[in-house]
Formats: structure tokens, sequence, C-alpha cells
């Protein structure tokens, strides 16, 4: 009996379900013992936590980036900043999608923009609004996915810091600690948008631009609880945030407009086909 790879040997006098059975309760049993390290099996874990779905993100869309140099790089303080400094104003940054319009005039450009707190900016908090820095625009695609799409884990600070004694036990009452994961849901490839010097093809830019953190709707509120259902319910379809729905739109666009140009310029070579016929 073969199951996605997996072989399953059935004795004689028995059968193929007691068998699988068997196995699949000595996978329970397996993971009750010491996780042995690939390479060096002298090697023991201080800590070994479960792998849980990560309820409280379960409702997010996380997009894997990938980008042609390293944006930290073009933060404000640049190279002088120190790596944590860089390392701090990065996990504060965001990327947003804008339809540029330049400066000459000309066709708008669908981008995604990095932005970061200005230098002194406040620390976020509920209903402050937090001024941005416009760091760099980019070009994108999303590129068909390959093999399984990768996870986001979630790990609790004594995990992080890698500490050389065992993590003292957590408070009374509260949950044991676990590595959490939520699902990619897409890749993006980002490319340095080039502005060409007396080209006119530099960007309007908003005067000011500035993040503020708010609660969620009532219907947002109903949404996050639809995708958390997920969790319980496989045949829950997660459904798509404001934020998803407009790059979905936008890419949507921007696809439909390659194939109406694709197909006026195989026109223009080779005619129309009612053309032909006459």
């Amino acid at each position: 009996m073969a199951e996605e790879g997996l072989f399953l040997t059935v004795p004689e006098g028995s059968d193929a379900r007691t068998e699988q059975l068997r196995a699949i309760e000595a996978t329970f049993a397996a993971v009750q013992r010491a996780p042995v390290h690939s390479r060096n099996p002298a090697l023991r874990p201080l800590e070994v936590l479960p792998l849980l779905p990560d309820f409280e993100r379960w409702h997010s869309a996380f997009v894997q980036a990938h980008f042609d140099a390293d944006p930290r790089s073009e933060l404000p303080g640049g190279e002088a900043a120190t790596a944590a400094a860089r390392e701090a104003l990065a996990r504060r940054a965001f990327m947003k999608s804008f339809k540029g319009q330049r400066e000459e005039g000309g066709e708008d450009e669908r981008l995604l923009v990095y932005f970061a707190p200005a230098a002194g900016a406040p620390p976020a908090e509920l209903g402050r609004a937090v001024p941005q820095t416009w760091v760099r625009e980019y070009t994108y695609r999303f590129p068909e996915a390959e093999g399984a799409m990768p996870l986001v884990l979630s790990l609790p600070a004594s995990f992080v810091s890698g500490g050389a004694a065992p993590p003292p036990p957590p408070p009374e009452g509260a949950p044991p600690p676990a590595a959490c994961y939520v699902y990619v849901d897409k890749r993006v490839e980002l490319r340095r948008r080039v502005t060409r010097a007396g080209a006119g093809d530099a960007l309007l830019r908003p005067s000011a631009i500035s993040l503020t953190n708010r609660k969620r709707t009532a219907e947002e509120e109903a949404e996050v609880a639809a995708a958390k259902r997920q969790l319980t319910d496989p045949e829950v379809e997660r459904p798509l945030m404001e934020v998803e729905a407009e790059e979905a739109a936008a890419f949507a666009e921007a696809e439909a407009e390659a194939a109406a140009a694709a197909a006026t310029a195989t026109a223009a070579i080779f005619g129309d086909d009612e053309d032909d016929d006459e």
C-alpha cells in the first residue's frame, strides 16, 4: 500500500487498515521521544516546542518578498546608522501599492513603495499618526509558485535568545510555550525602479505620509473570525482582506492590460482574421 510516497508493509494474516492504524499510533509514540539532530546525534535539545497554527495571526495574509538589493541600506541614516538601528527601523517599515504619476505626464505606473518611520518618529500607538519616509519604489511581479509555499514561524523569546540553560516554566495559568506558524500566501519579486536624470520619469509624491493604527471595524472583526474558523473547520474558506482584494484587483487589471496589448500587437503583425476571410 502506498500513500503520497509512503509504503506500508502488510504482514500475512493482517490487513491494510490494521497496519495503517498501527503506523499512525507509532507516529504519536515517536514524537514523545527526544529529537535527534540529523547531522550531529551528540547534540541534545535544551527546549522542545510543539508546532501549532498561530491562532492570533491566522487571519492575516503573508507575502514573501524578494528584493533585488537589501532595502535596509536605504533607510533613514543610511550606512552611517548602526546595524541595530537599521534593523529596528526595518521592523517598523511597511509596503503599500501606489499608482505612480510621472511629473512629465504619460501613463501611470503600478508600483510597490517601501516606507519607514521618519527620523525622530514616535513609537506606534493606537490612534497616533506616525510620519513616514518614502524610501524606495519598486516594480513587481508575482511569479508562479514552485513547490510548497513556506511557513512563517513565531517563536517565544526564550527560544530565540538561545540561552545556555533550559527556560523557566511559564507562569501559573499561562499556556505552555509553542512554535506557531502561518502560511505564506504568495511570493512577490521586487526590482528597484530606476529614475534617469532629465528623462521626465520622476514620480509625483504625496507632500506628507503618515501611518495610523486603528481598531478594526465590525465588518473586519467578522472577517477575522471567519478566517480563524478555518482552524476548526477546513471547509471554511478564508475571505480576502481589504488589502488583499486591492492587490488582487490591481494584478488582474495589469494582466488584462498586458493581454490586450499582446492582442493588439498580434493583430498588427498578422492582420485580423475577419480581413482574411473577406
